[in-house]
This record gives C-alpha cells, sequence and structure tokens, in this order.
C-alpha cells in the first residue's frame, strides 16, 4: 500500500505543478509537473467524478459547493 500512495502522490503532483518529480505514471525516469490549469484540474477531478459517481453532483451542492 506504501508504494500505492507514493504513486497517487507523484500523480497530483505532476498534475498540479511544475516540480520535477521522480518517476513517472509509467516509469521511473524524472517527469516534469504539467502545471495544469484549473479549469483542467475540476474537470479531471470535480466533473468527471460527478459524472461517474451518481447522486454524487446533488450531495455537492447540498453541502455549497458551486460548479
Amino acid at each position: 500500500i506504501p508504494a500505492m500512495i507514493n504513486r497517487h502522490a507523484k500523480s497530483f503532483q505532476i498534475l498540479e505543478t511544475e516540480d520535477m518529480v521522480e518517476g513517472s505514471f509509467f516509469g521511473t525516469s524524472p517527469t516534469k509537473g504539467l502545471n495544469l490549469p484549473k479549469e483542467v484540474l475540476e474537470k479531471i477531478y470535480y466533473k468527471n467524478a460527478m459524472r461517474l459517481y451518481p447522486g454524487l453532483a446533488d450531495r455537492m451542492r447540498s453541502l455549497g459547493y458551486k460548479f
């Protein structure tokens, strides 16, 4: 499980920063982060989740999220 946690953290780092990340999605070579714009990250994290999980959008709205 620690390896899975590390891989998950690297995924966020690659998507959200410009940092050099040791190891990448598919290998061990260093990868420069993509520093994706907020709109793209929202699509990846939130909008895809709302599309995939029934009722999630309604639940998020009930908690005060606006999108």
